[in-house]
């Protein structure tokens, strides 16, 4: 088994000061044999302790591959049911999908996915592979507006009076 873990979205600083981010993990047999209870876990909570994970989703599956409507990155680790096969030459991938956040320092985060199944032999076929993100920090914003209120009125001295809200 190969699998390439690839950040393709993100991160993208929100208006909130969370941050989306988006994954794509490939899975290939690059073996002669095929591997039967394909997995993949990652494990969202460990690898994003430094941020506050706020959801996670899983999205874009390819039609090999049989998502884990469980998964959340924490208590469950498993992206996927485990009934799956792969034969020789087959590719597979999925994305996972994540806001995290705010921060209130830059926080470089590096994410691994491990890759499990199971050979003709019963011996596990096994990689893992890794991505890393740059999780921007928060920052406070302000927004100012003025508006002219009053004016513009000339004046008898020739200059002109104005007057603004802020």
């Amino acid at each position: 088994l190969d699998v390439v873990k690839t950040l393709v979205g993100g991160p993208t600083l929100l208006e909130d000061g969370t941050v989306d981010l988006r994954y794509r993990i490939d899975i290939a047999n690059t073996g002669n044999a095929d591997v039967d209870s394909i997995q993949i876990q990652d494990s969202l909570a460990v690898y994003f302790a430094s941020v506050e994970l706020n959801s996670v989703s899983l999205d874009n599956f390819t039609a090999g591959l049989s998502e884990n409507a469980s998964f959340d990155g924490d208590t469950d680790v498993n992206t996927l049911t485990g009934d799956d096969s792969m034969v020789p030459g087959q590719t597979e991938s999925f994305e996972i999908v994540l806001n995290v956040g705010p921060t209130g320092i830059d926080t470089t985060v590096t994410n691994v996915a491990e890759a499990r199944g199971v050979d003709p032999n019963g011996t596990d076929v096994t990689d893992m592979d890794e991505a890393d993100a740059l999780i921007p920090a928060s920052m406070a914003m302000l927004d100012v507006v003025k508006t002219l209120v009053g004016g513009p009125t000339l004046l008898e001295d020739g200059t002109v009076d104005l007057r603004y809200r802020i």
